[in-house]
Order: structure tokens, then C-alpha cells, then sequence
């Protein structure tokens, strides 16, 4: 699997106040939650181009499923990290 830097710098309007952000926990919840809805709508082309990578599925469904709100960081930048490198299968 390809190793992936992230970016020191995070999108402002992505970070809790907590964080130093404008979003509440409550928004960044339901944010994280329309993510991986948008994400199953197109969860079949990643699997027609990969089929036998679970990765994509996986991060949506543990997206879905009830969680302690807010979820571990470390759980998020480990899905962020299996699942966001798929894209770049379907761009080449």
C-alpha cells in the first residue's frame, strides 16, 4: 500500500471548536455522517475498479455504524488512511 503524508494544515471549516474550528461536535458528527453517505453512492465504482480491496466499504460502514461520539482521532485518521488512497485508483 502507498504511503500517504497528510497535511499539517486542515481545512478550516472542517475543525471542531474545540479544535479551534467553527463546527460543534454535534456538526462535525453529522458531517462525518454525510461523508460516508455520499461515499456509498459511489462505493461501486471504487469496487468495479478494485475488487478485492475491502478498504472503501469497511471505513463506510464503521462511519455508519453507532459510535461514542466524539470517535477516537487516531480510529478517523486510520480510516482517512485506508480508504482516502483508493481515489486515486479511480483518477489514473
Amino acid at each position: 500500500m502507498p504511503t500517504v503524508t497528510l497535511s499539517k494544515v486542515r481545512a478550516p471549516g472542517f475543525v471542531t471548536i474545540r479544535r479551534g474550528g467553527p463546527l460543534t461536535d454535534a456538526d462535525h458528527h453529522l458531517l462525518a455522517l454525510w461523508v460516508a453517505s455520499c461515499a456509498e453512492h459511489v462505493l461501486g465504482l471504487f469496487e468495479s475498479a478494485q475488487p478485492d480491496d475491502p478498504r472503501p466499504r469497511q471505513a463506510i460502514r464503521s462511519r455508519a455504524a453507532p459510535l461514542a461520539w466524539p470517535p477516537p482521532r487516531t480510529s478517523l485518521h486510520h480510516l482517512y488512511l485506508t480508504a482516502h488512497p483508493r481515489a486515486g485508483v479511480l483518477a489514473t
